[in-house]
């Protein structure tokens, strides 16, 4: 069973059940492993894209907001974005004769949709991003325990649709 919570510029997914997670989160309990378990909440926090962080003071900020919420830093992952979180959207199907069910929550901020072949955003002349940095943060929930292949093979699928969403 999962529970979103609405809070000031933050989601919380929780689980009622520990999960394995794939993610690439900027902020997840065991550094350099992008398989986690077990995580029993997934925050997506909108965050302030203009200020100057590094990766040690995302870790940290990510940490305190996360025990803030009462919820154990170990267990728990944040996705950070500039989209205000109202507009979240979720879906969820299931299948009546296998109990399985898939739940998404995504957040999108496209306003710098760039595809391969398009200009870089960065510019090394001058050491600077050209423009706002844009994110589509995908949560998928999944009521079944997945194989790593099967889990980095979903990952391809949810890339798929990112780039889609794109030039939708």
């Amino acid at each position: 069973m999962l529970q979103l919570e609405h809070r000031h510029l933050t989601n919380i997914v929780r689980a009622n059940q520990a999960l394995t997670c794939l993610t690439w989160a900027p902020y997840t309990p065991e550094e350099h492993k992008c398989f986690t378990s077990p995580i029993t909440a997934i925050l997506n926090h909108t965050f302030d894209a203009d200020l100057p962080v590094s990766m040690e003071t995302i870790q940290e900020f990510c940490q305190e907001k996360i025990a803030g919420f009462g919820l154990d830093p170990t267990k728990s992952i944040m996705l950070l974005t500039a989209v205000p979180q109202i507009y979240m959207q979720q879906a969820c199907c299931k299948d009546e004769v296998t109990d399985l069910e898939v739940r998404v929550f995504c957040t999108a901020g496209l306003g710098n949709a760039l595809s391969p072949g398009d200009p870089t955003i960065y510019n090394e002349e001058v050491a600077q991003v050209s423009s706002h940095v844009g994110t589509i943060n995908i949560i998928v929930v999944i009521n079944r325990k997945l194989t790593q292949k099967a889990m980095l093979e979903l990952s391809q699928v949810v890339t798929m649709a990112k780039c889609q969403a794109l030039y939708y």
